[in-house]
């Protein structure tokens, strides 16, 4: 993974290419949108594209969605078919190998695409090179806020708006991780998914929520 620095002078990870969409994953995005193109006019209006994009359950920070809709929808009302492709594209980018495999796969009951040894490669490239760029010592360790920031620039959401701080506090009560301030890259991991899986809880909670308020 390349990494490149933006204009303040800070370090982060610049996004990876996706030359085109695959057939499977055109065809999954393609079904998402016209879920929410009931009167088959090519355009979806703009308010309902955010709830399309939060059923997709991508693990990306929201302000980081929210710029790659601004960078290609502006100030329009509606949104265009060739519009919600290229930000499907554009968040798969921000996705690894393995994670779009996934994706394709949930969309297909015919043929489930498997996730291979290669994909699993990639995927802990991606988690090594994100550790790594901030662990400037070069001793396999990291600060907790070395941690955070790596979160962060992997666009992991901070589903509490704390900063992760709840996960990270609830991982030492269970000794998942260590107390000296410093983690591994096994331990951050561990803290890596927990955040993930505190993500997809709170997810499903507030898609319950939402779905059992009375009207």
């Amino acid at each position: 993974m390349s990494v490149k620095l933006d204009q303040t002078g800070s370090s982060v990870f610049a996004e990876v290419a996706v030359v085109a969409l695959s057939k499977a994953e055109e065809a999954a995005a393609r079904e998402c949108f016209q879920v929410y193109d009931l009167h088959e006019t090519g355009f979806i209006p703009r308010e309902d594209l955010a709830e399309l994009i939060a059923e997709q359950q991508w693990c990306l920070d929201p302000a980081r969605t929210q710029s790659i809709v601004d960078a290609r929808v502006g100030e329009e009302e509606f949104v265009s078919l060739d519009q919600f492709l290229a930000i499907y594209k554009a968040i798969l980018a921000k996705q690894p190998s393995a994670v779009r495999k996934q994706k394709t796969s949930k969309k297909s009951a015919v043929a489930p695409t498997r996730i291979d040894i290669q994909d699993l490669r990639e995927l802990e490239g991606f988690q090594r090179a994100a550790f790594e760029e901030l662990d400037v010592e070069g001793n396999g360790f990291l600060g907790m806020e070395q941690l955070k920031e790596v979160l962060r620039l992997m666009g992991i959401p901070d589903s509490d708006g704390d900063d992760y701080d709840r996960t990270l506090a609830s991982q030492m009560q269970q000794g998942m991780l260590k107390k000296e301030g410093y983690v591994n890259f096994e331990e951050f991991l561990q803290y890596r998914n927990a955040v993930i899986a505190r993500f997809v809880e709170q997810s499903k909670k507030d898609a319950y929520e939402e779905h059992t308020e009375p009207e």
